[in-house]
């Protein structure tokens, strides 16, 4: 789909894509400015010293851009296998038992796409802040709107976290992935506020 189809079908009844797919979106809003602005600086005067750090940043941009718009299908993708394990039989102890196992491993995928999505929001946002850091100054507003849909990645991933961990009746993995997502949006809401901060203050210059 192009954008104005996502968009459309996003304000459907269709239930999916919705909120993590959304988030996906933005996580790759967030890495494209950054590559979009380590390549207005790169090779500009005045910026010779950061020419590397530019270099690198454009590449890993790139790639986490990349990876976030294969997380809109993966989070549909995701959300689809947990319907799908829904409308399995359930006459019967056995297929109850298999639906139930089923719907336990679906409900675990479409929980691992949205963390796999927040902890990828960290690094995103990393290069946020060496753009508002060292990027070109005409640009330090792309940055910062950088900043912004990583901390909104970060948060709507957070959200389908904890939504698809109360569907679960495996404890330990609730644990353990409740405790890297916690971390996770702390420090990526840790990142965005000190973009915020050097984005503004050179605002306000």
């Amino acid at each position: 789909m192009n954008l104005r189809e996502f968009a459309d079908e996003l304000s459907s009844d269709s239930p999916a894509p919705g909120g993590g797919s959304v988030a996906s979106l933005a996580g790759a809003l967030a890495a494209g400015l950054a590559a979009m602005v380590s390549n207005l600086t790169a090779g500009k005067k005045g910026y010779e010293a950061h020419r590397e750090l530019m270099l690198r940043v454009g590449v890993d941009g790139q790639r986490l851009k990349d990876e976030f718009l294969y997380d809109i299908d993966r989070d549909t993708d995701a959300f689809n296998e947990v319907m799908a394990a829904m409308k399995l039989p359930k006459k019967t102890d056995e297929e109850k038992a298999a639906r139930a196992a089923a719907m336990e491993a679906a409900n675990k995928g479409a929980t691992l796409v949205p963390l796999g999505v927040l902890q990828r929001c960290v690094p995103a946002l990393e290069l946020a802040r060496e753009m508002a850091r060292h990027g070109n100054r005409n640009s330090i507003s792309d940055a910062g709107v950088g900043g912004l849909m990583g901390r909104a990645a970060a948060e709507g991933a957070y959200y389908n976290v904890l939504i698809n961990l109360k569907s679960l009746e495996d404890k330990a993995f609730v644990k353990q992935t409740r405790t890297a997502a916690d971390a996770a949006v702390a420090h990526a809401n840790t990142l965005a506020d000190e973009i915020a901060a050097l984005v503004k203050e050179e605002l306000n210059k």
